[in-house]
């Protein structure tokens, strides 16, 4: 199905055996997909470039990506993005906003995004190289699970990141890998990370040239280290963290500052006392 400057609804529909997209979006479309299933296909189950896509209910499954958008917006809402070929969803200069939706067994990327804004809710994803990787992106995630990376859980570059309420487990690697990010983890899980098959141990935060807080989250049993830091700082209030691989507390290198306030101190609410790097929009 192709659309240019158009509007189209599909309801309760199978789009399978393409060459290219199930679905393409150009110039100012407006797509709405509704219990649709897009599978076995070429490139893409859906590609939108100028264009909007609201999509409810609906599965992407057997493409190379399944969701490919420049410039673009896109909402979507109880959805599944499984078992494509190589990525699950790539947003590049988008605006995006995904409720509840699934994103398992993209073997190289659950979520690639690049320029792009986007807010996760009550997200899934697991099985992937890495399930989330955000280039230059602001990128919000809450109440979401993040499982089984072979890489990192989430691995950023530039931008900003806010996480709330988040659970990280089974992360190879390190369940962020941050990299000139400014960042806020409130209120999140972390645990059997910095594990690889084979070679050195990673910690559960590796930061390079970033800046951010860790609050009211736990950390168990973590290959190397809690925070591993270059050039970096970090505020940690009111946090738990146990079963580090070598370190007990953090790996301090390169003119990085740590601030720590233990569980014993005055209590901070969740949202307050810490630095406010971001906040949501709307």
């Amino acid at each position: 199905m192709f659309c240019e400057s158009s509007r189209l609804t599909v309801t309760d529909s199978e789009i399978s055996d393409f060459q290219r997209s199930g679905v393409e979006g150009r110039e100012g479309s407006n797509i709405t997909l509704l219990g649709t299933q897009i599978h076995d296909g070429g490139y893409y189950g859906v590609y939108l470039e100028d264009s909007a896509l609201q999509m409810e209910g609906s599965t992407i499954t057997n493409t190379s990506t399944g969701i490919k958008t420049a410039r673009a917006s896109l909402e979507l809402k109880r959805c599944t993005l499984e078992r494509n070929r190589n990525t699950g969803a790539y947003l590049f200069t988008t605006t995006a906003s995904m409720q509840d939706t699934r994103f398992t067994e993209n073997p190289s990327y659950n979520l690639l995004l690049s320029r792009s804004e986007v807010e996760l809710e009550g997200c899934f994803m697991n099985s992937s190289i890495y399930n989330i990787y955000s280039l230059y992106s602001e990128l919000i995630a809450r109440n979401s699970t993040l499982r089984d990376t072979l890489k990192d859980a989430v691995h950023s570059i530039g931008g900003s990141l806010l996480v709330d309420g988040l659970v990280v487990k089974g992360a190879a690697q390190s369940a962020f890998d941050l990299n000139a990010t400014e960042f806020v983890v409130r209120l999140c899980t972390i645990e059997n990370v910095g594990h690889p098959p084979s070679g050195y141990p990673f910690s559960a935060f590796y930061m390079t040239v970033s800046r951010g807080e860790v609050s009211y989250t736990t950390i168990r049993d973590v290959g190397f280290a809690y925070l591993e830091m270059v050039r970096s700082s970090v505020q940690c209030w009111i946090s738990r963290m146990e079963g580090a691989g070598r370190f007990s507390f953090a790996l301090d290198l390169n003119s990085s500052v740590i601030v720590v306030e233990s569980e014993t101190s005055r209590p901070i609410p969740p949202g307050g006392g810490g630095p406010q790097l971001l906040r949501s929009r709307g």
